[in-house]
């Protein structure tokens, strides 16, 4: 949905903040999940002409195989979309 207005606007603000930390909601489970190297929340805002604002909120894991995240959003304070992110780490040390 963003995407066709970043492609109609002559300007944009846009602001992200991430916290990234071995463990922060699921530190109970560490013995269980010992091969989860990360945890992350993450935020971002935009504001354009036509989405005042664009918010998007998530959490995410990560192990050395892959990332996996969830994240909702929302357009001029209405909620717009749940969506899910998994990447694999192909080439990771």
């Amino acid at each position: 949905m963003t995407r066709r207005w970043f492609n109609s606007s002559s300007q944009y603000w846009r602001g992200h903040v991430t916290y990234e930390s071995p463990f922060i909601l699921l530190r109970p489970l560490n013995r269980l999940l010992g091969e989860i190297h990360h945890e992350r929340l993450y935020g971002g805002i935009l504001f354009m002409p036509h989405l005042n604002p664009y918010v998007e909120l998530g959490y995410g894991i990560g192990t050395h195989i892959f990332d996996v995240g969830a994240f909702v959003s929302s357009i001029n304070e209405e909620f717009d979309t749940v969506g899910f992110k998994l990447t694999f780490e192909l080439f990771n040390d």
